[in-house]
């Protein structure tokens, strides 16, 4: 076995002891949690579970044009990789990343919340 090969090897070893260690600390994390990974442009995220399954992609909206095939599917491929990284490690930071919650909607007590009506940038009231 090559050196290369014997300290990847040994690195590959250090990190599932800190995640076994991190994950008998504290089972939520590996149970409950969501990692979260952008792309470089930032117009792509991804939420995974600690195995690295994709949960939720949330693209930004008009970021893209049509034609844009193969930059979506870059940004796509880099924000679930880096999801997956950050799960691979059990980032700590990776805790509360949550998938995009449904907008809020108006109800009786909260009709006349301005930051509601700010939000969307409407300039209708």
């Amino acid at each position: 076995m090559s050196f290369e090969m014997q300290s990847r090897v040994a690195e590959l070893m250090q990190r599932i002891e800190r995640n076994i260690e991190i994950a008998s600390q504290n089972p939520q994390l590996v149970l409950e949690s969501e990692f979260k990974g952008t792309s470089p442009s930032g117009r792509v995220i991804a939420w995974t579970d600690a195995l690295g399954r994709v949960e939720h992609v949330k693209i930004t909206p008009g970021s893209f044009r049509e034609g844009d095939e193969e930059a979506i599917t870059s940004d796509l491929n880099a924000a679930i990789a880096n999801a997956r990284k950050a799960a691979e490690e059990l980032r700590p930071e990776g805790i509360g990343n949550e998938a995009p919650k449904p907008a809020k909607r108006p109800s009786t007590e909260s009709w006349e919340d301005e930051d509601y009506w700010d939000d969307g940038g409407s300039v209708l009231r």
